[in-house]
């Protein structure tokens, strides 16, 4: 399309914002808007690209596609959510942009928004989605709450859960949103989708590889996500992935000692075992996290007999890295060309005495010979206890197919050992960000295990997978106190917990420094089973120390109350066990209350009496079976906790005397023998919320009544008083009710403003206002008319007076009156029309908050006479109603607002300069402009009427559209005119002939539907549309064709009758041969034997 056209220029224009270039281009060749580049981008999404907001209006303005999708599948709509433009969203939504397109990845633009942090763009979308579209799921099966998850945007996850969006849909790997709010390690995420009514539902769900949000949590080592997800009744924290291994297994083998010491607090079994019968034990002594042996081995010692091996000399488990080879061993392949290099480790291992026999045990187990098997898929030797069985296939009912693995995924970064081993040296406010990389999800979720950690460099030699000799595995301590101790027999453990650490629930039969171990009860492993384990949570809590203990008493009749009143903030932890909060208040005399209440937050403790001037310590207790805690104490005059009662009886007195003040009266709420106070006044208008404040040391003394001064007179005032201990100790108390009154009248302030409309040459409105102060009711006006010479005055209650001019000059003087007094005088010269002064330059409006902002230059004023700098009067005419509004104000004033105006109207904006001379002001010539307070498309199209046509043009004529219906300033027409299949349109710009046009270029006798679309700035609409015909012959064509063959066919009559006169003896001739006559013959002549008759 356009070949003529360089389109790389007009693309570069759309992205750019050329409007002109772009606009002029369009209207040469309209095809352009529907061309696209190499990669099916049009000129719309080139102005999205590039964020020009006007050009995409323009472009949709012109009739541009606004649901074409690019090479990639991607709308407008589609691209600017991409692009996180929010302004450009909007306005593609208000021209009929449909979100429900999906690209070739099958996302829609809810998918895209969920990338971006600003939640606007996200909640404009929302606004017109359908549930469908909400659990749209893309060419990965992946929502857009999962997209939300993934991204770890907690807002966006909290928007869509209230919109409808479905916890419970799976992508293609078989996980949730809750799947990717743990893998993305935000407790807040997870908080709130299991929140949601459909939460519980989904925590037991296994991925593909049968991991569930647990085993999530344990490998990347959230374990306040896991602490968030074992409050959840049905959490299953003993489920088994595809190769049988728990969270325990995987929190033991990436060395989480908080998820470790965290699954075992919850009460996991310490010592379950995978499909190669290797326990969580096992896996943190082969990848030497000594943290992680110390708490597995406290709690269980394993007796598995089987035997790994440090490493593969495959070449192939070589390439794909170390943690590849611990598949591999933990396969259980064991090759006989390793045994002699275990043998020389082991002999070199004994030789080293320096270790405690715990710790050698330990390093044994790592050390042991595998004997080589009878068979290859062997799992036990005949010999070998019950227990090494191997274990019965289970029936994964209801489950996706799954594969084996050697060692289960999960979708972390490439670093995530690194970032993990560095967890202990975290700042408080720093945090590790975990980020997946599944689709982007593309990446091996072996990733986990690629890079070398640091806790295997500082336990252990380095591996060397290009030796056939293996080293083995040594468990470093750094000091005899961090010692590993394994138990051949269950005793007490001695358990050391921080502050922060749950506490395991007390075993009565030991001492109290000893606790026991911990014991599951009877419950068989189930892979994902959504049946909660019986009696796994054992963790009990002591009490958290309240903090910001707060105590008030209150004023009780004349004194003040025994009853004392306090509250504090327990803390958010739930104890789980019973806990009592118990108050204590001591003066002379030591009284306290209890309560047994979950999480008590406050308290009433009574004392026998209120101990005034005295001091009073108060403090707080909680209490459960795991200890007691005691909160800081409060140590204070008893004042200190004291709350009075607000002044009494707060009365307003005007005082007729001062018309700017008023006397403010009260009684004291208690007697300063038991509370001395001080008071605290303040006061607005009435109806007004902003209050004015009396200076606090105005009001210290002991007094019942304040004069406020410097108020305005004939105003409504709001007044209220409290007060507080006269030291400052205690609390202030409540404001007094509303106490209202007004001030008295005074004369007016200023003068009335006076303005004039013509209604005809001679004929005069005079229209004036109050003052801006009045200072009382406006009883009537004094108006003086003065005319060449000639006074007469009147005295009027309305504000407005029609007068008729009788001589050249006309002054009018206005003063208003009130019950004191009368205000300045305003006079005004009213000439007859023509009269001209220097008008008001550059006359301008704007919109904004719905106000209409009028804006001019300051005329110079003339020099002849003239009184200072010339005031305006700026004038606002409706021109539908022709209603006026107008405002008179200072010289130094060049900008004036008007509210309460009606949208879509429009209005004549008129500024007057008011030229001031020694007895008079004289209006001069105003400055004009037109004005909208808020334009809209119109509200009609024009009617077209087809006044003539001929064979090849057609001439049309419509009426304008009513000021009221074009609801803004008309920018152009578009003629539209088509026949057949073909439509073509012209752009006609408003001009003072823009009602009537001439078609031409038509084609001949055929049928024409013609209409006319009328634009403004904010749209545009199309009228009604009306037929014509043009003529197969113009006019004067059929009178030249008949004269023409009327002339040929008198030249042939002629011609043939020429020919028959000059060729008569020859025609005669041919047609009219002479037949001989027998009478006249001659034969009888000359024949002699005929006899006569």
């Amino acid at each position: 399309c356009a070949e003529e056209v360089d389109l790389n220029v007009v693309f570069q224009a759309a992205a750019t914002g050329d409007v002109n270039s772009l606009t002029a281009t369009i209207r040469e060749d309209p095809s352009i808007l529907e061309c696209c580049d190499s990669e099916g981008s049009t000129l719309l999404m080139h102005a999205v690209s590039g964020r020009q907001v006007d050009t995409v209006k323009l472009l949709l303005k012109m009739g541009a596609s606004i649901n074409t999708q690019d090479a990639c599948g991607r709308t407008s709509l589609s691209l600017a959510t991409y692009l996180g433009w929010l302004e450009g969203c909007v306005c593609l939504l208000r021209n009929g942009a449909k979100q429900n397109i999906p690209d070739k990845n099958g996302r829609l633009p809810l998918h895209a928004a969920t990338a971006e942090v600003d939640l606007r763009l996200m909640a404009v979308l929302l606004q017109q989605s359908t549930l469908c579209e909400i659990n749209h799921q893309d060419n990965e099966g992946m929502t857009a709450l999962h997209w939300a998850s993934f991204h770890n945007r907690p807002e966006h996850v909290q928007a869509l859960l209230q919109k409808g969006a479905d916890p419970t849909l799976v992508d293609k790997d078989f996980k949730t949103a809750l799947h990717w709010a743990v893998q993305s390690g935000s407790r807040f995420m997870c908080s709130l989708i299991l929140d949601h009514h459909l939460g519980s539902t989904v925590i037991n769900y296994d991925d593909e590889n049968g991991k569930t949000c647990v085993h999530i949590a344990a490998a990347a080592g959230f374990s306040d996500i896991i602490y968030e997800l074992a409050r959840v009744p049905e959490t299953n924290l003993q489920a088994l992935d595809v190769d049988e291994r728990t969270p325990l297994h995987w929190a033991a083998a990436a060395g989480k000692e908080e998820c470790v010491q965290a699954l075992l607090q919850l009460g996991v079994e310490a010592g379950p075992r995978d499909i190669n019968e290797n326990t969580p034990l096992t896996y943190a002594m082969y990848c030497g996290h000594t943290a992680c042996i110390k708490l597995l081995s406290a709690n269980s010692r394993p007796e598995s007999t089987r035997q790994l091996l440090s490493q593969s000399t495959d070449a192939a488990i070589r390439k794909e890295g170390k943690f590849r080879v611990l598949n591999h061993i933990f396969s259980c392949k064991k090759k006989k060309e390793l045994h002699a290099a275990r043998q020389r480790d082991l002999s070199r291992e004994r030789r080293l005495q320096e270790e405690t026999s715990e710790v050698d045990d330990i390093i044994t187990m790592f050390d042991c010979i595998v004997e080589p098997p009878v068979k290859e898929d062997s799992r036990k030797q005949p010999d070998e206890p019950d227990r090494f069985e191997e274990p019965t296939p289970r029936d994964h009912k209801s489950l996706p197919p799954i594969r084996t693995q050697s060692l289960p995924p999960i979708t972390l970064g490439n670093s995530l050992l690194t970032n993990l081993h560095n967890a202990s040296h975290r700042t408080v406010s720093g945090q590790i960000s975990h980020l997946a990389h599944r689709s982007q999800k593309s990446k091996s979720e072996h990733d986990l295990f690629d890079s070398k950690t640091k806790t295997q460099k500082a336990t252990g030699p380095s591996w060397k997978s290009e030796s056939s000799q293996l080293r083995n595995h040594k468990a470093l301590l750094s000091s005899p106190s961090d010692r590993m101790l394994l138990h051949e027999t269950p005793s007490p453990i001695d358990v050391l917990c921080s502050n922060h650490a749950p506490y395991i629930q007390r075993n009565d039969q030991v001492a109290n420094t000893h606790l026991g171990p911990l014991r599951m009860r009877d419950s068989a492993l189930t892979r994902n089973s959504l049946a909660p384990i019986r009696d796994h949570c054992t963790h009990r809590y002591p009490p958290l120390k309240p903090k910001n203990l707060k105590c008030i008493a209150h004023q009780d009749g004349t004194s003040i109350s025994n009853k004392l009143n306090c509250s504090w903030d327990p803390g958010t932890r739930d104890p789980i066990l019973n806990t009592s909060y118990t108050l204590h208040a001591s003066s002379t005399l030591h009284f306290n209350a209890t309560s047994y209440k979950y999480l008590t937050s406050n308290q009433t403790v009574t004392l026998n009496i209120f101990p005034n001037h005295m001091m009073l310590t108060v403090w707080v207790v909680a209490q459960n079976k795991l200890g007691s805690v005691t909160s800081d104490k409060l140590f204070e005059d008893a004042e200190y906790f004291v709350k009075p009662n607000p002044p009494a009886n707060v009365r307003i007195i005007p005082d007729s005397g001062f018309y700017k003040s008023l006397i403010v009266n009260w009684t004291h709420p208690i007697h300063e023998t038991a509370f001395k106070v001080k008071y605290h006044i303040r006061y607005c208008k009435a109806g007004s919320s902003v209050w004015q404040e009396i200076p606090q040391n105005l009001t210290e003394a002991y007094i019942e009544s304040f004069r406020l001064q410097f108020l305005q007179p004939y105003t409504d005032y709001v007044v209220q008083v409290r007060c507080t201990h006269h030291k400052g100790l205690g609390y202030w108390s409540d404001w007094s009710p509303n106490s209202t009154a007004r001030t008295p009248e005074a004369p007016p302030s200023g003068k009335p403003a006076l303005w004039r409309v013509y209604e005809e040459d001679t004929v005069v409105k005079l229209i004036w206002k109050d003052p801006v102060e009045p200072n009382g009711k406006i009883l009537g006006y004094d108006l003086k008319i003065d005319e060449d010479g000639r006074s007469e005055r009147h005295f009027i209650t309305s504000k407005e007076y029609r007068l008729t001019l009788k001589g050249e000059n006309t002054v009018v003087e206005i003063t208003a009156n009130n019950l004191v007094g009368v205000s300045l005088p305003t006079a005004l010269s009213i000439p007859r029309l023509g009269t001209r002064l220097p008008r008001v330059e550059q006359v301008n409006y704007s919109t904004s908050d719905e106000l209409l902002w009028v804006t001019w230059l300051p005329v110079a004023p003339p020099p002849r006479r003239q009184r200072g700098p010339p005031e305006y009067v700026i004038e606002l005419v409706s021109v539908s109603n022709k209603e006026i509004a107008w405002q008179r104000v200072p010289s130094s004033v060049s900008t004036v607002s008007f509210k309460d105006l009606e949208p879509f109207k429009r209005y004549n904006i008129s500024v007057y300069p008011i030229y001031r001379f020694i007895n008079f002001s004289l209006p001069g010539t105003p400055g004009s402009v037109q004005a909208y307070l808020q334009e809209q498309a119109p509200l009609r199209g024009p009617v077209v009427n087809v006044t003539a046509t001929g064979r090849n043009i057609a001439q049309l004529k419509w009426d304008e559209i009513p000021i009221d219906d074009q609801r803004g300033f008309i920018t152009n027409y578009t003629i539209i005119y088509k026949t057949g299949n073909k439509e073509q349109h012209i752009v006609v710009f408003p001009t003072a002939n823009t009602y009537t046009w001439k078609l031409t270029g038509l084609d001949g006798n055929s049928h024409y539907v013609v209409s006319i679309m009328v634009s403004n700035q904010k749209g545009s609409v199309r009228g009604p549309s009306s037929n014509f015909y043009t003529k197969k012959y113009d006019d004067g064509e059929i009178d030249v064709i008949v004269v023409v063959v009327c002339l040929s066919f008198l030249f042939l009559v002629l011609f043939i009758m020429f020919i028959i006169i000059r060729k008569n003896e020859l025609i005669k001739r041919r047609f009219w041969p002479q037949v001989p006559d027998p009478s006249h013959s001659t034969i009888a002549n000359w024949s002699p034997d005929c006899p006569n008759k």
